[in-house]
């Protein structure tokens, strides 16, 4: 605007004044801190920079400060296979200078599914791995068909360390003289073995079940395990399963008699091993006894109740095809019919979810849930509700027969000469390796057991995981659930006789509040169970019965 002393003005035109800027790019958003799975194939990061500057600017992406070659886009996807974590950041230039972004930290870990090449298992195993149980100091047992582990004496029952050494645990003896079908570690640290054997090195004890100590010993004060006849089990115990609240032991296998009486294929013994004569299934039908099949698998309730799976037709004078419910006291439960449809073990594994939802496998291809509906096909996998009305969800098909493991957060894994995992949203996992168990050899999963870190180890007939030579038992890496958040004491209200607090809960992990009356009690007992929805609980316990004081823990699946 132009003005003169007359009083006459006048405006120009509207122009743009820039100020040159003269200084380096500055960044606005750098890279971020990622935590990721390195899985068989390898894996890929996306990471981005945003910045300003009023110069062309030059990007350049460098992995511990050494420049990734072709990395120069504002947009980096980087793919690698080496489980090593590294330091990212971006230089960015222009003519008047350079930035360097933050520091961004990249973790990798390896991805659920993916073998743990630190341990590595001989190639010269003389049989095949029927069962697992892992270890608290990170090693393993592993039991089966073998006489012989690479150069070491191992007679049907084996441990491993972490790196898959033979240990000298049972060294002392020649191991066992017949089959293991299944072992299972106890609370307290004892090892229960069933099988097709009766004498341990040169120490006779009868019967196809027995307790060893941690040492390897036998443990001598478990009465079905004693060389007198009034106490053992008679012939081959196939399987067991643990009761939670009690410590009582199913067992399920080709015997006619325990502790001297008729008893056949299915028996009820206490923590102790002291046969129960109140628990009387009838199961006198010769089916229930048909080698190899009869009963295969066995698992327990929250309400007691006791489910077996295997290949049979009859409980008794009634129909069941391969799957029963028993009431406590070995009676059937009739108002369960759950039929499967199809050849060889028809239910070979069964999981009970926190809900009461059953998982079942096998060779069958159809389910009639309950028994009068309509045959829906199911390949190999089901589920059907705690009424025994069958679920929606299905899997991809992975092999005839299979078994199955619940993973702690409520993830379902189902091994055979395939591998799946079953989100707890019902979907299949996208990213779980599924295949490459040696398929020349037939390879394939049967059996499986969750380490105290979380990982997996796996047993069976394979001689590789995932294209790499791993013969009969591997570890698998896993992504673990959160940690158990305990309450503090200051947390704990005492009020009317009853303890109350609050429980930070992870959905779908089974929680369980268990007593000792004292500490010196062999097992825990469950008072109440729950299942976690993601939120805080409030959890109420009240002492047990006349007891004046009892000892408590918190524990999660």
């Amino acid at each position: 605007m132009v003005s003169n002393t007359v009083g006459g003005m006048a405006t120009s035109g509207v122009f743009n004044v820039t100020i040159q800027s003269t200084s380096a790019p500055v960044v606005l958003q750098p890279p971020t801190n990622v935590n990721v799975f390195l899985y068989t194939g390898g894996t890929i990061i996306n990471e981005r920079v945003t910045y300003s500057s009023f110069y062309p600017v030059t990007v350049q992406w460098l992995s511990n400060n050494i420049v990734l070659s072709g990395q120069t886009l504002s947009n980096l996807t980087l793919g690698f296979t080496s489980l090593q974590d590294f330091n990212l950041s971006v230089a960015l230039s222009n003519q008047v200078g350079v930035t360097t972004s933050a520091v961004a930290r990249i973790s990798i870990t390896y991805g659920p599914g993916t073998r743990d090449t630190n341990f590595v298992s001989t190639n010269t195993i003389s049989g095949s791995v029927t069962t697992l149980a892992a270890l608290p100091n990170g090693g393993v047992l592993a039991g089966g068909t073998f006489t012989a582990w690479g150069a070491s004496n191992r007679n049907y029952l084996v441990e491993m360390a972490t790196n898959g050494a033979v240990t000298p645990w049972l060294a002392h003896t020649n191991g066992l003289n017949g089959q293991v079908n299944k072992i299972q570690r106890l609370a307290d640290g004892k090892i229960l073995v069933g099988g097709n054997f009766n004498n341990l090195g040169t120490t006779l004890h009868y019967g196809g079940l027995l307790r060893l100590n941690a040492d390897g010993s036998l443990d001598e004060t478990f009465q079905a395990g004693s060389p007198n006849a009034s106490r053992y089990i008679d012939h081959n115990v196939t399987t067991f399963a643990i009761r939670p609240s009690d410590g009582a032991i199913a067992v399920a296998g080709t015997f006619t008699n325990v502790a001297g009486q008729l008893q056949r294929a299915l028996a009820l013994l206490d923590s102790n091993g002291v046969f129960q004569t109140s628990f009387r299934p009838s199961l006198s039908n010769s089916v229930f006894q048909t080698y190899p099949f009869g009963l295969q698998t066995l698992a327990f309730q929250a309400d007691g109740k006791l489910l077996v799976g295997g290949n049979f037709g009859m409980v008794g004078s009634v129909g069941r095809t391969n799957l029963a419910r028993l009431n406590s006291d070995g009676s059937l439960d009739t108002a369960f019919n759950v039929v499967t449809i199809g050849s060889g073990v028809g239910v070979s594994s069964l999981v009970v979810q926190p809900d009461g939802a059953i998982c079942l496998a096998g060779s069958f291809y159809a389910i009639a849930a309950p028994a009068a509906a309509t045959i829906v096909t199911r390949n190999y996998f089901a589920r059907v509700r705690a009424d025994g009305t069958l679920d929606a969800v299905t899997l991809p098909p992975v092999n005839l027969g299979g078994v199955l493991a619940r993973q702690p957060g409520g993830n379902l894994l189902y091994g055979g000469t395939g591998f799946q995992r079953l989100l707890t949203n019902d979907t299949v996992d996208p990213f779980w390796p599924g295949n490459g168990f040696g398929t020349p050899s037939g390879g394939a999963v049967v059996a499986m057991d969750f380490a105290p870190d979380g990982s997996l180890w796996i047993g069976g007939t394979f001689n590789s995981v995932g294209g790499n030579s791993q013969w009969r038992v591997a570890r698998l890496s896993m992504d673990s659930p959160a940690p158990l958040v305990a309450p503090s004491l200051g947390q704990i209200i005492f009020s009317a006789g009853n303890f109350r607090f609050r429980l930070p809960t992870t959905a779908q992990r089974s929680y369980r509040v268990e007593f000792k009356n004292a500490l010196t009690d062999p097992t825990w007992q469950t008072q109440q169970s729950f299942t976690g929805d993601g939120n805080d609980r409030d959890v109420t316990v009240t002492l047990p019965g006349n007891t004046p004081r009892a000892f408590f823990r918190i524990a999660a699946d």
